[in-house]
């Protein structure tokens, strides 16, 4: 994305946008690996009383 901008096929505007479409993606899958490390964390400390 930075190499089209300043190459002048893309537009700051686009870029910005691109940019916060990008970090919005990026937080949300770093929330959805914190949930499942948790729920893994809670399985193996309770491990003993899990009836498989």
């Amino acid at each position: 994305m930075k190499s089209k901008l300043e190459r002048g096929k893309m537009n700051k505007e686009d870029y910005l946008d691109q940019i916060k479409k990008v970090k919005t993606s990026l937080g949300i899958n770093i929330s959805y690996i914190v949930i499942l490390l948790f729920q893994l964390g809670y399985v193996i400390i309770n491990w003993d009383e899990v009836n498989v």
